[in-house]
């Protein structure tokens, strides 16, 4: 690639009230070893002072302001249109603000595409910031029948990867993704109506369906995380785009199993939180669903403040002895996994801990040196469900304690004890969620089914109407725009 015209390149960035993250990302592009591109930045209407950093930052930048935040979906789309209609490139970078490059990301996606015409978008070895020898993510791959997506090579170790390795999947996130640009002429940008979440997988699905490639490239890293917490946000949009996803790219019996998959996640997932008590929760699921059937798509209908409500707090000294075996629940960020387990042992040193946590997440808790009890609750098929019940019950644990102030696994039904932890407040809480409150569980894994079922009909007739391109077409609200730097 060095003795030739390198291609051009257009960056993407879209940013929303993270002014120190989109300022950390420009200045890692300072660094890039390629030089052959240029940046447009499309600001969500951000209310921080985001728009005065970015144009006083010294690399060269379109700046596009929305009229209001559109989401990721709507802000790639701005970009990309903009690009597209008014700029010349070989290829379009969509890159996560929150990301940080690598000298070489780009061009390591680069010469990929250049290899093989085939290839519609190459995406970024995403790997952990915290230890950075940890993949978060090559790409994926969608689960119709779970009704959702697996990362590839989630937290596996880089050194155990061939370097050169370019991996076929069936997305690539927009954290870090090379699309060729006739490719995005041909298929069309993303569709409008996803606000975020699904709006990459659904874009790289679009692109496969035209014959096209679409790969991850282990040699281009990009450092991000994905800790989040108990998004409600997430949870909204990951059930209704879910099932606008399956619209779009099942049918027949193919379609019915997505379906079910997405539906029977969501009306479980409605009817536990409902029993737990937490009534906005469950509003939030259904709206999820109901919003899908009405055609109410783009920004949802989310509620501020969508918390768990808290408990009767309890005493360290109390609770110290109890703690002789205990299992602790992975349910909040990585760094409420973390600040739980080390106040376990603060408060109870000799106490034997297993972290219960979700099989593909265990491996970045390895430094904790602690027992993993493994499972999926979305994708674990019910022989596997009641074989970690049965771990959970004939384990010797004395309690369980979930991490953070998320919603709590169903296992921790499983004990007569059960406890929170919330760093923030560096507090333990009593839980009512407990043996004596499982039949919640059972009753959830009762009607869930039940009601998927019962609503498929209605939801099968209403994705035949959203199946269409939906957004692609449409213009976004109109920007302004401005070369700063």
């Amino acid at each position: 690639m060095s003795t030739l015209p390198e291609p051009k390149v257009t960056i993407i960035v879209v940013n929303w009230n993270k002014r120190a993250d989109v300022i950390n990302l420009l200045d890692s592009l300072q660094g890039i070893a390629y030089k052959n591109y240029s940046i447009v930045v499309v600001d969500n209407a951000s209310t921080d002072d985001s728009v005065p950093a970015i144009k006083a930052h010294p690399l060269s930048v379109t700046l596009l302001e929305n009229a209001e935040n559109l989401g990721g979906t709507g802000g790639f789309n701005t970009g990309m249109r903009y690009a597209l209609n008014v700029l010349q490139q070989d290829y379009l970078w969509l890159l996560d603000n929150d990301a940080e490059v690598t000298p070489y990301t780009l061009t390591e996606l680069v010469r990929a595409m250049e290899a093989d015409g085939t290839i519609g978008a190459a995406g970024s070895c995403i790997m952990s910031p915290e230890d950075k020898s940890l993949m978060v993510e090559a790409g994926g791959f969608v689960h119709w029948r779970s009704g959702t997506w697996a990362p590839n090579l989630r937290y596996a170790r880089l050194n155990d990867q061939d370097d050169s390795r370019i991996i076929d999947v069936d997305y690539v996130a927009a954290c870090s993704a090379l699309v060729r640009a006739t490719t995005a002429r041909e298929v069309g940008v993303m569709d409008d109506r996803y606000f975020l979440h699904w709006d990459d997988i659904e874009f790289c699905l679009r692109m496969k369906r035209q014959g096209l490639r679409v790969v991850a490239v282990v040699a281009s890293k990009v450092y991000h995380g994905v800790e989040k917490g108990c998004n409600p946000g997430i949870i909204y949009y990951d059930f209704r785009n879910g099932l606008l996803t399956a619209s779009k790219h099942t049918s027949g019996i193919g379609r019915l199993i997505a379906y079910l998959g997405v539906l029977n996640n969501a009306f479980s997932s409605m009817v536990y939180v409902n029993l737990l008590g937490h009534r906005a929760w469950s509003r939030l699921i259904r709206s999820s669903v109901e919003d899908f059937l009405l055609g109410r798509f783009g920004k949802g209908r989310l509620s501020a403040g969508l918390t768990v409500a808290e408990s009767q707090p309890v005493a360290e000294q109390e609770l110290a002895t109890r703690l002789s075996r205990v299992l602790v629940y992975a349910s909040g960020t990585f760094d409420e996994v973390v600040q739980t387990v080390t106040k376990v042992r603060e408060v109870a040193p000799g106490a034997h801990i297993t972290l219960g946590v979700n099989r593909e997440r265990a491996p970045i808790f390895d430094f904790l040196n602690v027992s993993h009890l493994c499972f999926d609750i979305l994708k674990d098929p019910l022989s596997s469900k009641i074989r970690t019940a049965i771990k959970v019950l004939c384990g010797g644990y004395g309690v369980t304690i979930t991490a953070g102030e998320g919603l709590s696994a169903p296992y921790a039904f499983l004990l007569t004890k059960h406890y929170t932890y919330a760093p923030v407040k560096e507090r333990f809480f009593a839980s009512d969620q407990n043996l004596w409150a499982i039949w919640k569980v059972a009753l959830s894994l009762v009607l869930g089914p039940i009601s998927a079922v019962a609503a498929l009909p209605s939801v099968w007739n209403a994705g035949t109407r959203h199946a269409g391109s939906g957004g692609l077409s449409g213009a976004a609200e109109p920007v302004r725009d401005s070369a700063v730097g």
